[in-house]
């Protein structure tokens, strides 16, 4: 296994750094194929990043290549698909829970000091991650996923003024005001001379705040992935034992900030259902506080295009309910 465990080591210390990497692909293929022909090498894998966080802060939050954050997410993908648990007390399933719990301790115990200039794929491999099965679901919602999300979400995005939705994109930008708040007026960047993209800056500066840095964007995989989980939770309990105060608090604060970033409202729609499907008093002040701010923004045309999206989405997403409600109110009339 020392062979094995001397390449993975060279490819996230050593050739991820080279300015030309023509054989990346080849040893991603080699990577996944040891994974799936030696499951010991895919336990130590996770084991050594549970211990050592190095990799996945340097490579997957810090790395300034998209391509590079993209190449490790798939293989921290493919190795915890490969080692798909059934039976908690298994010592392979305690392995991938302890890494899960790593994983996310990253943006727990970062807070608003943590950069999230460079974490879209952070946000992609938890949600490619969910999408492998229930029990995935089940492992993300023990470990108090949805709660840390809207925590960090709300730290780096909850004092942002309101931007027009010219100024969000999809890029890898993110900067925010809790940032600069908490770093007085510098950020924690990159230089950008001197420094090739292909390679991943062992050394940072602070530069300028810049307004460009402050797109949402990466968050947008966070939104779909809050709504599945919060669907298995609903097939497990029925949100009977599930805290909704993160949700609710500060007039809906998370699901405000959501549609002022305007991103993945289809998502944003999703989670509103979910949450207050069976609380009328939660639907009725949601709904009014929806209807209020499109009142509040009637001069910014972005926002208001943004509240509207989201009603309609509401009402497009359950159409049979809101006819058999009309249908049922027609026929008491009738009687």
């Amino acid at each position: 296994m020392l062979p094995i465990q001397l390449a993975i080591t060279f490819v996230f210390e050593t050739y991820i750094h080279a300015k030309d990497k023509p054989t990346m692909t080849g040893w991603v293929e080699y990577l996944c194929k040891q994974f799936t022909a030696f499951k010991p090498v895919a336990v130590w894998f996770l084991a050594h990043m549970t211990q050592d966080d190095t990799w996945l802060t340097k490579v997957l939050v810090r790395c300034p290549n998209h391509t590079i954050r993209h190449m490790f997410a798939h293989v921290l993908i493919d190795v915890l698909y490969k080692s798909r648990f059934r039976d908690s007390s298994n010592e392979d399933s305690l392995v991938v829970q302890q890494f899960i719990r790593k994983y996310l301790s990253i943006i727990s115990e970062g807070g608003a000091r943590l950069s999230i200039r460079y974490m879209s794929e952070y946000f992609v491999f938890l949600h490619d991650f969910a999408r492998n099965g229930i029990d995935e679901c089940y492992l993300l919602l023990d470990c108090l996923c949805i709660q840390q999300l809207i925590t960090f979400y709300m730290l780096h995005r909850g004092r942002q003024p309101k931007q027009s939705s010219s100024n969000n994109n999809n890029n890898d930008d993110g900067n925010t005001n809790s940032d600069n708040e908490n770093q007085s007026t510098t950020n924690l960047l990159m230089t950008t001379n001197g420094i090739d993209d292909d390679i991943i800056p062992l050394n940072t500066i602070r530069l300028p705040t810049n307004n460009n840095l402050n797109c949402p964007g990466i968050f947008e995989k966070m939104f779909p992935l809050i709504a599945l989980l919060l669907e298995t939770e609903r097939t497990r309990s029925n949100l009977e034992n599930f805290d909704l105060h993160l949700f609710i608090e500060n007039d809906f604060a998370f699901i405000q900030q959501q549609i002022l970033d305007n991103i993945n409202l289809k998502a944003t729609a999703h989670i509103i259902q979910l949450i207050y499907y069976k609380n009328d008093v939660y639907t009725n002040k949601i709904v009014n506080l929806l209807s209020q701010r499109i009142t509040n923004y009637k001069n910014d045309m972005n926002s208001i295009q943004a509240l509207f999206k989201v009603l309609t989405y509401l009402i497009e997403q359950y159409p049979n309910n809101i006819t058999n409600d009309n249908t049922n109110d027609q026929q008491q009339q009738q009687q």
